[in-house]
């Protein structure tokens, strides 16, 4: 699955769920899944979503309370400290609510079976499901955390050239544009046809 997508996902849905009633919405009573919703199920469960949810979860909590630690200071009073406790927890509340795996996992299956045919997820099943789909799955998360790490040494290196190009865009942003020059406009060539006999 993409991994950034479900991040932009979570980070989107995040502002979105403080708005809502921290209480999560009765479910309609559902028909017993069928087997292409059950195939779909492993499907997502094979590429392991859940944990991927889950990491997600724990990071978004991780950068909340960071924020809100340092709106408390680095030495809180015990008040301070009990505040941030409460907060702490709501937050952790509402967002498990919202986009925990328990809240998610059914929608992650609909769009799995809306998406896949029944043969389309026997194959992709079989695959990770193989040798070859067990390698790829155990070894992306690395593979990807080598990638991200690669991709950020690149952007460090770059911020040097970057800082340059935003001070030579903030400059010529307050220099004060040139006037133009005046211009008169040239008269307009009589064509032959048009000429004034003489």
């Amino acid at each position: 699955m993409n991994r950034f997508a479900l991040l932009l996902v979570l980070a989107v849905s995040l502002p979105l769920a403080a708005q809502q009633p921290a209480q999560p919405a009765p479910q309609p009573a559902q028909a017993a899944p069928d087997a292409l919703h059950l195939k779909a199920q492993k499907m997502v469960l094979l590429l392991h979503t859940d944990r991927t949810v889950d990491g997600v979860t724990v990071s978004i909590k991780k950068q909340v309370l960071a924020a809100a630690e340092k709106e408390v200071g680095p030495n809180p009073t015990a008040e301070k400290k009990a505040r941030l406790d409460i907060f702490e927890k709501k937050v952790s509340q509402l967002i498990d609510e919202q986009v925990g795996w328990p809240a998610m996992q059914s929608t992650f299956f609909d769009l799995y079976a809306k998406t896949f045919t029944e043969q389309e997820l026997d194959g992709i099943i079989a695959f990770y499901q193989s040798p070859a789909g067990v390698a790829l799955l155990d070894k992306m998360q690395g593979l990807d955390a080598q990638a991200n790490q690669y991709a950020q040494s690149r952007l460090i290196a770059a911020q040097p050239q970057l800082k340059q190009l935003f001070e030579d865009f903030r400059k010529s942003s307050d220099a004060p544009s040139p006037a133009a020059p005046a211009t008169t406009p040239a008269p307009a060539a009589a064509s032959p046809a048009t000429s004034p006999a003489k």
